[in-house]
């Protein structure tokens, strides 16, 4: 490897370029958009590890005892962690003998400076624009859907699949039915999140969703008819409610604060671009604050044993950049790399509803029989899933009198976790 043919260049240019584009997207430049900066806090990973841990912290009220008593003995809160290795992850483009030669003719022709500089590094920007992008991708999956999904439709190199163990607790359906049908009560929904979620001592404040969706939910009936009473009008004047008023409305009635997620990438895969929307559509992520999690980076080893002839400089204290020059044939290569990923913190406290995997009432349903059918379950004697619902719930107020229609709703309205417990206890 050699320097670079425009090595003058790189040496002045370099540093301000890649420190003017780190400043754009921290700054959230219009035209720059780089979502998971907003959310996630860098911290520097010496041993390459990374590991998100949760805490179930089981705070309770303190006794008030006699002052000659010995203190009452509680429950410690239990954590669980997930771990792995921090990934690597970059890109290269080059340029050939033609390009480079017209370079040159640039050069001799005694154009602009800047408009030389313009086209020298263009890969620079585009290589650190694509690290940002992955990251970008790997952040809203994780938080749409609890783990990072990286294969071979969408990345050229190894597969990855990082679980940051949200609890099945912390996953629940539509109540009525999925958020695509009239018959959907979304409000109903996000109520019913934020009390379980209350019940398990989180005060949900923030609350993620793809502008799609939003979209559709503020066009729905359901929603507009609260939104008409929140505005103290009638239902049927409300024709459509507009994005500002709907993120009003959410914070001023369910005290959340609405994340909108618009984002849309790309990847070079087989020479072909293939489109990615890294946000799972359907998913409604819902956390108690806005910072979510860690950008874990580590250090490449390249950065202390640099090759000979090579340029190397520094991006957002973690960005490899690099540009070199070899022969047979002439190219000039610029070089992007990081070891970093976006990690998800405190998952115990981030809950997810999907709003398209409700059970609907089976068609061929009659209303009043011995039996019940749910979903794929199958059929069961309506008796025993009441029995078995009331075990789960520890009550016993869901009695042999209730529709099908509503004991499907009250199944709707538990987490994955505990419809699991209940599919296993009917032996489904």
């Amino acid at each position: 490897m050699y320097a670079s043919i425009f090595k003058s260049y790189v040496e002045k240019y370099f540093p301000a370029l890649l420190t003017a584009t780190t400043e754009k997207v921290n700054g959230d430049e219009k035209g720059i958009q780089v979502i998971h900066k907003g959310y996630l806090k860098d911290e520097l990973s010496l041993d390459m590890k990374w590991a998100a841990i949760s805490s179930d912290t089981n705070i309770v009220a303190a006794d008030i005892v006699d002052l000659n008593s010995t203190l009452p003995l509680k429950q410690r809160g239990s954590h669980t962690t997930a771990t792995g290795e921090v990934p690597k992850l970059g890109l290269k483009k080059a340029m050939n003998a033609t390009q480079l030669q017209q370079l040159k003719s640039m050069q001799a022709l005694g154009k602009k400076e800047a408009d030389i500089v313009k086209v020298l590094f263009n890969d620079t920007l585009d290589g650190v624009q694509g690290v940002y992008e992955r990251l970008d991708i790997m952040f809203l999956q994780a938080l749409s859907t609890g783990a990072t999904l990286v294969d071979a439709d969408t990345n050229v190199g190894t597969a990855v699949r990082l679980n940051f163990n949200i609890p099945e607790r912390n996953f629940f359906n539509p109540i009525v039915a999925n958020w695509n049908k009239p018959t959907a009560t979304p409000i109903e929904d996000i109520e019913n999140i934020i009390s379980e979620a209350r019940g398990n001592g989180h005060q949900l404040s923030d609350m993620f969703i793809d502008q799609v969706d939003f979209r559709n939910l503020r066009q729905h009936t359901n929603f507009k008819s609260a939104f008409a009473g929140y505005s103290g009008v009638l239902s049927g004047v409300i024709k459509r409610v507009s994005e500002e008023d709907a993120i009003n409305f959410l914070r001023s009635e369910l005290r959340l604060n609405v994340h909108i997620i618009d984002k849309v990438s790309r990847a070079e895969v087989g020479g072909e671009n293939v489109t990615i929307e890294p946000w799972q559509r359907g998913n409604v992520t819902f956390t108690t604050t806005n910072q979510v999690g860690r950008l874990i980076y580590s250090e490449l080893a390249e950065k202390d044993h640099p090759v000979p002839g090579v340029e190397y400089y520094t991006a957002d204290k973690y960005i490899l950049v690099s540009r070199y020059r070899a022969g047979d044939p002439l190219r000039e290569t610029t070089s992007v790399q990081a070891l970093a990923v976006p990690v998800l913190q405190n998952t115990e406290s981030i809950y997810i509803l999907n709003t398209e995997d409700a059970f609907d009432v089976d068609s061929a349903e009659v209303e009043g029989d011995a039996d019940i059918t749910i979903g794929d379950w199958g059929t069961f004697t309506k008796a025993t899933v009441i029995e078995e619902f009331n075990a789960l719930e520890g009550v016993s107020n869901t009695t042999l009198t209730v529709g099908d229609a509503k004991l499907i709703e009250r199944i709707n309205g538990l987490s994955d976790e505990d419809q699991e417990t209940l599919k296993t206890a009917l032996g489904a």
